[in-house]
């Protein structure tokens, strides 16, 4: 069983899920999700500030990077979880562009904001 916190409503919930989606639908998602997701945007409390972290790159074969992390990630429901991120939680999906980080440090509450990165089909004008 996977344990999984969610922040709703600034209220901690936790959550247990059963394993019981296929290799197969897993590898579909995480497929679908590989890209460069850039910081578009860092809010600490009411306040916005400039983002400075580097993109989390997600690849197809569900491995991930994001500062001095590598790990997996899965995709459960809405969510995006990397097995390495002690900080972060899950992350919400948006559409399949946007990756949403809510999480509290230091007494104080993030939301990150990963947009992917567009890049063109190897062999076109622009690449």
């Amino acid at each position: 069983m996977l344990r999984l916190r969610l922040l709703i409503g600034g209220t901690l919930v936790v959550v247990g899920f059963l394993a019981s989606s296929t290799a197969q639908a897993q590898n579909k998602s995480t497929h679908a999700l590989a890209g460069t997701y850039r910081c578009d945007a860092i809010q600490v409390e009411a306040r916005k500030q400039r983002c400075t972290s580097p993109p989390l790159v997600l690849n197809s074969d569900g491995s991930y990077q994001l500062w001095n992390e590598q790990g997996t990630f899965m995709v459960l429901d809405k969510y995006v979880v990397l097995s390495e991120s002690r900080k972060r939680g899950p992350g919400l999906l948006k559409k399949g562009r946007e990756i949403i980080f809510e999480y509290y440090h230091q007494n104080r509450k993030f939301t990150v904001n990963f947009k992917r990165v567009d890049t063109p089909p190897p062999g076109s004008a622009f690449s």
